[in-house]
């Protein structure tokens, strides 16, 4: 335990030894380092003048300054995550609500479409058939008074009573060249 004891401090005694020697070293090169500086600069060799761009790089600073302002004030760098989150859903719930009504407004557009077409359909198809009983009701009238007739319309000229599958008898043709219009005959 003796030989322990005293190699301890004998250990610590080297080290202290070697962290001033490491000290001395560093000392000596910055002292070598700064005697080479000297030597470069003489001694009449006025220090450099560095007050140009001193300014320059303020001015620059105070420009990048005044952005960074700028930018600072906008109103979305003030915004937390939590009020875009709520901003957000407000704009996508406006939406919804702008196309829902939208969507309504186009159904009953459509309706209202169907209904003017429905309407107009109808009607043509009333004009139809109302042309078409005309026409049923003047031809089957015609006919009926020929039948019950069972005569042939008589002039000075000739004749020709031809019959029709359809309407049974039609009326009869005139050749107008044998006709006398103007007296009548």
């Amino acid at each position: 335990m003796d030989s322990e004891q005293q190699h301890l401090p004998e250990d610590a005694a080297d080290a202290a030894e070697r962290a001033f020697e490491a000290l001395r070293d560093e000392v000596a090169a910055l002292r070598r380092a700064l005697e080479r500086l000297a030597q470069g600069r003489s001694s009449d060799e006025p220090a450099p003048d560095y007050s140009p761009t001193l300014g320059a790089m303020a001015q620059e600073l105070r420009a990048v300054g005044a952005r960074l302002d700028g930018i600072e004030a906008q109103p979305a760098l003030r915004l937390t995550p939590a009020e875009i989150t709520r901003q957000v859903a407000a704009g996508v719930r406006q939406a919804s609500e702008d196309a829902a009504r939208g969507h309504a407004h186009a159904g009953s557009r459509l309706d209202d479409a169907v209904r003017d077409m429905q309407t107009l359909i109808g009607s043509a198809n009333s004009q139809l058939a109302q042309r078409r009983r005309c026409r049923r009701d003047l031809c089957g009238d015609s006919v009926r008074r020929r039948l019950r007739s069972g005569e042939d319309i008589g002039s000075s000229g000739e004749v020709n009573a031809l019959r029709d599958e359809r309407l049974g008898k039609r009326l009869p043709t005139v050749d107008l060249a044998h006709v006398d219009l103007a007296r009548g005959e």
